[in-house]
């Protein structure tokens, strides 16, 4: 079988270490509040938790009407591994907490059989920036300082959607290349140059604007050259945050799906060029190894700032570009279809 050999030519931009993904532990569990242990509540529960993990591993808003995931929703109890009840801490708003962990291989073992494309626990850093309007028409960026409570919200939707999201600590660093204006006008160039100390795979910029009875927000995903743009509105902060999540979980996890499906598995040989440090080997490697459609990865030989390497992948060539442009520091200069080679620009 032919190798597809992938050269990859390093620019040496930053200090830090990227990260270059997290891996989001807890993606098959939910804690949902419950009113009281009774048989009826507690299938209900596990039903619209069991909803909430496909969508999260799916990135598929629409999985619950999938022809082979809907029967399924009649026997929920059987995809559930565990599940316990601890007292809620507030009683005006549910007697309990009830938490539930799913069965992960009978989980992926029914997408697959849905054929329905799933997400890893390796997931995209984002980082967010976000401007609120209020109704007196002042804006501000949101911080830990600044609409704490829209902070915290979107970190609860975020860790409900399964989605590692960071903010900008806006210290002078930060105040000094960013404004509430740079947000809502969307100066995609200063907030990637202001975002390269947090080394985020994708950002989030919104801006929302507070009124009754709506919320209202304005979004755009930034992934490589991609820009997304899509608005969401809401009674509340949590829905209005949650409908922009749910969005940024749709429209990523294209990126960085698994294909289900079966997928022969095929040998890269990659020819990577400017690995200078150790450092530099290591985040190379931990980048290889994280991406959903990888198997295993062979160092070959080491020469000079020249690293050659095998890697076993599930799936074509061009799926493999795919997922290794999914972040921000791979990107493409340009393709020789011919030799089947790719020439990467590589961004730490």
């Amino acid at each position: 079988m032919k190798k597809c050999i992938l050269v990859l030519i390093g620019v040496l931009a930053c200090q830090i270490l990227p990260v270059w993904a997290v891996k989001m532990s807890g993606l098959y569990q939910v804690a949902l509040p419950i009113a009281s242990q009774s048989d009826g509540l507690l299938v209900e529960a596990v039903r619209q938790g069991f909803i909430q993990v496909l969508t999260r591993v799916s990135g598929d808003l629409s999985i619950a009407s999938n022809a082979v995931i809907a029967p399924t929703l009649g026997h929920v109890m059987d995809y559930v591994q565990e599940y316990r009840y601890t007292p809620s801490g507030d009683t005006r708003a549910a007697a309990f907490i009830l938490h539930v962990r799913y069965d992960a291989p009978f989980i992926n073992q029914l997408l697959n059989k849905a054929g329905v494309d799933y997400w890893k626990e390796s997931r995209p850093l984002i980082l967010v920036w976000l401007a609120v309007t209020n109704a007196d028409n002042v804006t501000d960026m949101v911080s830990e300082d600044v609409h704490p409570d829209i902070l915290k919200a979107m970190q609860t939707q975020g860790e409900r959607s399964g989605l590692p999201l960071i903010f900008p600590m806006m210290d002078s660093a930060d105040m000094d290349l960013v404004s509430a204006d740079t947000i809502v006008n969307r100066n995609v160039v200063t907030l990637k140059e202001a975002g390269k100390r947090y080394a985020p795979e994708a950002m989030l910029i919104g801006h929302i604007k507070a009124g009754a009875p709506f919320e209202t927000g304005q979004w755009q995903l930034v992934v490589n050259a991609t820009q997304s743009d899509f608005e969401t509105e809401g009674t509340t902060i949590s829905q209005l945050t949650g409908a922009a999540l749910n969005q940024v979980t749709q429209k990523l996890s294209k990126h960085v799906t698994a294909k289900s499906a079966d997928v022969p598995e095929r040998w890269l040989t990659l020819a990577v060029e400017s690995i200078v440090e150790k450092s530099d080997l290591a985040a190379l490697v931990q980048y290889l190894k994280q991406l959903s459609l990888v198997r295993k990865v062979q160092l070959l030989s080491v020469t000079g700032t020249r690293v050659e390497m095998d890697v076993l992948v599930n799936g074509s060539p061009a799926m493999f570009q795919q997922a290794a442009e999914a972040g921000l520091h791979l990107e493409l200069i340009s393709e020789d279809e011919e030799n089947e080679t790719l020439m990467y620009d590589w961004v730490h």
